[in-house]
C-alpha cells in the first residue's frame, strides 16, 4: 500500500482544526415525522375564486367547494365550475352537505336553499318573508333522514321540497343557528345559537347544554366530533372547548391556540386534531397542545376558511385570499440541508456493516449518518486531508469493511477505524476524476476514470486495463457472477470484458443512446441499461430492448437503477423516480405487452429536486433494511417498497360530458348503471370526457379505451382525459375506459356507454335492399333499352339502306323512263329530219320537236337533281320549287296560273322521297288541268296547319264525274298512290261544267323528318 499526501493537504491540516464524526443508525420510515406535503390551487388553476367558504366530498368522488363567485367541482386535475348559467340563485355559497341520498344541497348567501339533484340545480321553495332566513349557514341530516336548514332566521327543515318549520323548536325561530351537528351515535343533534347557546335535541326532547365554569353558556361558532367521541366547540377569539365523558376540557394561548376566532375543525386520517384560524395559520393537536403551520411552512394564506378531510385521509384548508390547500402525508423521507447534509448535491450512497450510511457530496467531501442524521466525514488526524478532496463521486464498501472513495486524483480507503491508503502519485490518477468503483467478487475492485480508463486493484496493487475502452468518462459498470466486466461510458455504448481475456465486445447495436448512465445486473443475467435521452435498455440473449414514452416509461435519462425485494426496478431519473414492474418490461420486450405503466415520484410526493444524480458508479443503494435509497441535487431519498400505499385499489372512471357534433349531451350528467347515447342522423362525431377520483396522485391517474365495433384492441391515454371519435359509421358501440393507478394497477371492472349511431334512410339495411333491387331493374331496363337502342339503330340503318335503294331504282327508273323515252324521241325524230330532206317543213317541225324534248329532258333531269339535293330537304325549299314549276308549266299554255301561297313557310325538315312523291303528283295535277280541263285558269294554293300541309290545284274547266269517269290513264290513281305512300291522303272534287280540284294533304312531322336520302 501506498500512502502519500501532497504538500497543499499537508499545509491545509497544519492549520484547520479537527471535526468529529457522528454515527447514526438507520430508523425504519414507517415512524415519517417530516411536515406534511402541501400543495395549493388558485383562481390560476380553474377556481373561480379564491376564498373557499365549504367543502364537501361527495360519494362519486368529487370533491365541491363552495366560494364566493360560485360553486366548483374537482377531481384533482380540473375545476367545473357552476354559477347563475347553471341555475344557481346566488353565486355566494356558505355551505355544502351531501344527505344519503346522493342529493348535493347548497346553502347560498341571501338567496336561500338549492340543490344539485342527477347534475341539475333545483331552488328550494321558502315561503319565509324574513331576509335572515334566506342566508343559510349550516345544514345536516338526522337519523331519520330529515334535512335540517340553520340560518341567520332560525331553524327549519326541508320536506316535500320546501322549507317548514317544528314547533319542537319555537324557541329558535327568532335565533341565529351558526351549526348543527349529528353525533356519530346518530342519537343526538347538537345545535349552536348565538343566544340560547348550545343545545341537544334527543329522543324529541330540546335541552340546553351547560359548559365548563366560566363559559357556562356556550355561544359556539363551530361543532365537531372526532372519531374518540369528543366534541370540539369553538367559542371565540384564542379558545376551543373539548368535551369527553360528560367533562370539558379548555384549549386557549396557553396550549398553544393563538388569540384569533377558530373558524373550522376537522381531524386527519391518523386522528390529528386541526383547527383554522381566521388570521393566524393551521393548528394541529398533538395530544396535550397545539402545533401551528403557517405561510412560512408552505400553506398558500393564513386566514383559512374550511377544514375538510377526504376518504383518501388527505387535509383540505380553505382560505380566505389564497384558494385551496391539500396537506398530504410525505410517501418518502428526505435527508437534505435540515439533517446534516450542508452540502446536499448528493452522488454517491455506500452501506458498511455497521448500518451506517456513507453520501460523496460535491463540495462538502463525505458524509456519515442516517435517516436521523449526518455529519461531515472529519476523522482525527487525517480530517483536513479528507476535507481537501470535496468532491466525491463514487463511494463503494467492500466485503472486508473497507470503505473506498474517488475524488479528483485521488482514492482513498478507509478501513479499521483508520485511513488505510490515499492514492494520488499513480500514473493512471494524473489529470482525472474516479467516476466509478465496483467489487470484482473476488477481494479487488475495478476503478473507471473520466479519461476513459479502467483499471483494476487486487492487494493494494493497480493493474491498467491494456486497452483505452472509452473515449469519455467510464460512467458505470457491472459484474456478472463468472467475473466478465460490463463497462457503460458516456460515448461509447457498453462493451464486454471476459474474465481473464483482453478481448472486448462492443455493443451499439439497439441502443436508444450511446451514453450510459448507469448499469444493473440482476439476478436473471439481464442487464438493465440506463441511458441519457434514451430511457431503459435491457440486454437479454443477445438482444436489446428499449423502453421509452411509447411503451409507457416517460424518463428519457435514468441515472439510477435499484431493484427491491418484490420484483420492481426503481429508476432514478431527470424527472423524479419511477417504480416498475421487471415482469411487465420482460414481457413487453417480449411482445405479449404494448405498454408499462410505472409508478412515479416527484415534487408532489415530497422530493426535494426532481433530478437524481448520476454519471458515477455506484449510483443509488438497497439498504439492508430494504429501503430504497436515491441520490439526488438536493438531498437523499428514502422509499419503502413495503409501504401499503400501493395496495390502494385502482379509482373507477367517471363519464363527465358528452359532446355530439361539438354540442353537450344529455348524457353528459348522468350516472346511470349502463348509460346509452343515441345520436340523430348526421350526428357522426363524438367527443367524451371522463376522469376518475384519487387525489393522492391524480396527476399520475392512467386511461386506456376502446369503442368495441369500431377499435380492436385498448388505446393508451395516458393522463389524457378526453377522447375524440369522427365520422362513426351507423350502428350499435359501446364505448370502454378503465383506469389505473399510480402504481399501474387497473380497474378491471371498467365504465361502459352504450352508443347508438342512427342512420339516414338511405343508410338502413331495407333502403338498401330496396335501392339494389331498384339498382337491378334500373340495370336491366338500361340494359333493354341499349339493346332496343341498338336495334332500333340497325333498323333504321336498314330502312336507310333500303330507302337508298329505293331512291336509287326511283332515279334510275325516272333516267329510265323520262329522260331514256325522250332521248329515244329526239334519236327517232333525227332520223327522220335526215330521211325527209325534200320536205323542209316537215323537217323544221320534226326539229322543233327534237328542241321540246331535249327541254323536257333538261326538265325532267332538273328534277331529279332537284329531288337528291339534300340541300333542299325542308318544306320552305319545297313550297319555292312547287311555285316557281307552276310558273314555268304553264308559261307558254292558254291556261293563266294564279298561286295563294303564303310569303313564308318554316324551314322544317322533309324527306327527299316525300318531296319527290308529292312532286310528281303536282306535276301529274298539272298536266290533267292543261290536257283534259279546256279551261283557261288554274289556282295552285297552299297552306301549314296542325302538322299538316295541303297542297290545292283548282282549274275553272269542263270538269267531269269522278266516279262515272272511264280513264284511259292512271294519272289519279297515281297521284292517290304516291300520297298515301308517304301518308298523306288525295282528295278529288269535280263536277261537269265546274271545273276540278285536287287536294293533296301530307303530313309534316316525325315521320316525316327523317333523315333525308
Amino acid at each position: 500500500m501506498r500512502f502519500t499526501l501532497p504538500s497543499s493537504a499537508c499545509a491545509a491540516i497544519s492549520l484547520l482544526a479537527v471535526v468529529p464524526c457522528l454515527r447514526a443508525v438507520t430508523n425504519n420510515p414507517s415512524g415519517f415525522t417530516q411536515a406534511p406535503i402541501i400543495r395549493s390551487w388558485g383562481t390560476e388553476a380553474g377556481l373561480p375564486q379564491n376564498t373557499v367558504t365549504a367543502m364537501v366530498q361527495t360519494r362519486d368522488g368529487y370533491l365541491w367547494l363552495g366560494t364566493h363567485d360560485g360553486l366548483a367541482r374537482f377531481d384533482g386535475v380540473r375545476f367545473k365550475v357552476f354559477g347563475l348559467e347553471q341555475g344557481l340563485p346566488s353565486v355566494d355559497i356558505l355551505c355544502l352537505f351531501e344527505d344519503h341520498q346522493g342529493v348535493l344541497w347548497i346553502g347560498t348567501d341571501g338567496a336561500g336553499l338549492c340543490c344539485m339533484r342527477q347534475g341539475r340545480i333545483e331552488t328550494i321553495a321558502d315561503p319565509s318573508l324574513q331576509p335572515s332566513s334566506h342566508t343559510i349557514a349550516c345544514l345536516q341530516e338526522d337519523s331519520s333522514g330529515r334535512l335540517w336548514v340553520g340560518s341567520a332566521g332560525g331553524l327549519r327543515f326541508c320536506q316535500g321540497g320546501e322549507l317548514k318549520e317544528d314547533s319542537a323548536f319555537a324557541i329558535l325561530r327568532q335565533d341565529s343557528i351558526r351549526s348543527v351537528l349529528r353525533s356519530r351515535d346518530g342519537t343526538t343533534m347538537w345545535i349552536a345559537t348565538g343566544k340560547t347557546g348550545l343545545l341537544t335535541f334527543r329522543d324529541g326532547r330540546l335541552e340546553p347544554r351547560s359548559g365548563p365554569p366560566g363559559n357556562e353558556r356556550i355561544r359556539a361558532h363551530v361543532l365537531f366530533e372526532d372519531r374518540q367521541r369528543r366534541l370540539w366547540v369553538s367559542v371565540g377569539n384564542g379558545m376551543v372547548l373539548c368535551r369527553q365523558l360528560d367533562s370539558w376540557r379548555v384549549f386557549n394561548e396557553t396550549n398553544g391556540l393563538p388569540f384569533a376566532y377558530v373558524t373550522s375543525l376537522a381531524e386527519d386520517a391518523d386522528g390529528n386534531v386541526w383547527a383554522g384560524s381566521l388570521d393566524d395559520g393551521l393548528y394541529r393537536f398533538n395530544g396535550s397542545s397545539f402545533e401551528v403551520l403557517r405561510r412560512s411552512d408552505g400553506l398558500s394564506a393564513d386566514d383559512i376558511r374550511s377544514l375538510y378531510c377526504d376518504r383518501e385521509g388527505d387535509l383540505w384548508v380553505g382560505t380566505r385570499t389564497g384558494g385551496l390547500d391539500r396537506l398530504t402525508r410525505r410517501r418518502l423521507e428526505v435527508v437534505g440541508y435540515a439533517q446534516g447534509l450542508t452540502n446536499d448535491f448528493t452522488r454517491s450512497v455506500a452501506e458498511t456493516a455497521d448500518g451506517d450510511l456513507w453520501v460523496g457530496t460535491i463540495g462538502g467531501s463525505l458524509f456519515r449518518g442516517g435517516l436521523s442524521g449526518f455529519k461531515p466525514f472529519r476523522p482525527e488526524p487525517v480530517g483536513l486531508l479528507v476535507y481537501y478532496y470535496a468532491s466525491v463521486d463514487p463511494v463503494l464498501s467492500t466485503p472486508d469493511g473497507g470503505l473506498w472513495w474517488g475524488a479528483v486524483g485521488s482514492l482513498l480507503l478507509w478501513k479499521d477505524n483508520h485511513l488505510a491508503g490515499c492514492f494520488t502519485n499513480e500514473a493512471w490518477l494524473q489529470n482525472v476524476t474516479l467516476t466509478a468503483l465496483q467489487n470484482d467478487g473476488h477481494g479487488g475492485i475495478w476503478i473507471g476514470t473520466t479519461g476513459g480508463q479502467l483499471v483494476h486493484s487486487q492487494n493494494g496493487h493497480f493493474t491498467e486495463f491494456p486497452q483505452q475502452l472509452a473515449r469519455a468518462t467510464i460512467t458505470s459498470l457491472a459484474v456478472e457472477p463468472d467475473g466478465s466486466l460490463w463497462v457503460g461510458s458516456v460515448a461509447g455504448g457498453i462493451k464486454r470484458i471476459r474474465e481473464g481475456s483482453d478481448s472486448v465486445l462492443t455493443i451499439t447495436n439497439g441502443l436508444s443512446s450511446q451514453s450510459i448512465r448507469t448499469l444493473y445486473l440482476d439476478g436473471q443475467d439481464l442487464l438493465w441499461i440506463g441511458t441519457e435521452g434514451g430511457g431503459l435498455n435491457c440486454w437479454r440473449d443477445g438482444q436489446v430492448a428499449s423502453f421509452t414514452a411509447g411503451q409507457g416509461l416517460t424518463a428519457r435519462t435514468v441515472s439510477q437503477i435499484l431493484e427491491d425485494d418484490h420484483g420492481f426496478l426503481w429508476l432514478g431519473c431527470n424527472s423524479g423516480i419511477f417504480k416498475v414492474s421487471k415482469t411487465d418490461l420482460v414481457d413487453c420486450a417480449a411482445g405479449k405487452l404494448s405498454f408499462v405503466h410505472a409508478r412515479s415520484f416527484g415534487l408532489n410526493d415530497g422530493m426535494p429536486a426532481s433530478e437524481c444524480s448520476g454519471g458515477f458508479c455506484p449510483a443509488g443503494l438497497k439498504t439492508k433494511s430494504g429501503l430504497i435509497c436515491i441520490s439526488t441535487v438536493k438531498g437523499l431519498v428514502f422509499l419503502d417498497p413495503n409501504e401499503p400505499r400501493d395496495e390502494k385499489p385502482p379509482p373507477k372512471v367517471l363519464l363527465e360530458e358528452v359532446l355530439v357534433n361539438g354540442r353537450p349531451d344529455a348524457l353528459a350528467y348522468r350516472q346511470d348503471a349502463q348509460p346509452r347515447l343515441v345520436m340523430a342522423p348526421g350526428n357522426r362525431d363524438m367527443e367524451l370526457h371522463y376522469t376518475a377520483i384519487d387525489f393522492s396522485a391524480p396527476e399520475k391517474i392512467g386511461f386506456r379505451y376502446k369503442l368495441e365495433g369500431i377499435d380492436h384492441s385498448w388505446t393508451e391515454a395516458a393522463a389524457r382525459r378526453t377522447v375524440y371519435y369522427q365520422n362513426l359509421p351507423p350502428g350499435d358501440f359501446t364505448f370502454h375506459v378503465q383506469a389505473c393507478n399510480a402504481s399501474g394497477v387497473w380497474n378491471q371492472q371498467d365504465t361502459s356507454l352504450a352508443v347508438a349511431v342512427r342512420p339516414f334512410f338511405w343508410e338502413t339495411g331495407l333502403f338498401r335492399a330496396t335501392a339494389g333491387l331498384v339498382l337491378l331493374a334500373l340495370i336491366s331496363g338500361v340494359s333493354g333499352w341499349v339493346l332496343r337502342r341498338r336495334y332500333k339503330h340497325r333498323l333504321a340503318r336498314l330502312r336507310t339502306l333500303n330507302a337508298i335503294e329505293r331512291e336509287r331504282l326511283r332515279i334510275s327508273k325516272d333516267m329510265h323512263d323520262h329522260i331514256g323515252g325522250v332521248l329515244t324521241q329526239v334519236s327517232q325524230l333525227s332520223d327522220m329530219g335526215l330521211v325527209e330532206t325534200q320536205d323542209k317543213a316537215l323537217v323544221k317541225s320534226r326539229f322543233e320537236r327534237i328542241g321540246d324534248r331535249a327541254r323536257a329532258a333538261v326538265q325532267g333531269l332538273d328534277e331529279i337533281v332537284w329531288a337528291t339535293n339534300p340541300k333542299n330537304d325542308n318544306l320552305a325549299n319545297f313550297v319555292e320549287y312547287v311555285s316557281q314549276f307552276s310558273d314555268e308549266f304553264f308559261e307558254y299554255t292558254p291556261m293563266r296560273c294564279w298561286q295563294d301561297v303564303p310569303s313564308t313557310f318554316p324551314s322544317m325538315p322533309l324527306r327527299a322521297d316525300v318531296r319527290h312523291n308529292v312532286f310528281l303528283a303536282v306535276r301529274e295535277a298539272f298536266n290533267n288541268a292543261l290536257k283534259h280541263s279546256h279551261g283557261t285558269e288554274v289556282w295552285l294554293r297552299m297552306n301549314l296547319e296542325g302538322g299538316q300541309v295541303t297542297l290545292e290545284i283548282e282549274d275553272n274547266g269542263c270538269g267531269f264525274t269522278p266516279g262515272a269517269t272511264t280513264a284511259s290513264g292512271n294519272g289519279l290513281e297515281n297521284m292517290r298512290a304516291r300520297l298515301a305512300e308517304e301518308g298523306g291522303q288525295t282528295v278529288v272534287t269535280s263536277a261537269p261544267g265546274k271545273g276540278t280540284r285536287v287536294r293533296f294533304i301530307f303530313p309534316v312531322t316525325a315521320g316525316t323528318m327523317g333523315q333525308a336520302v
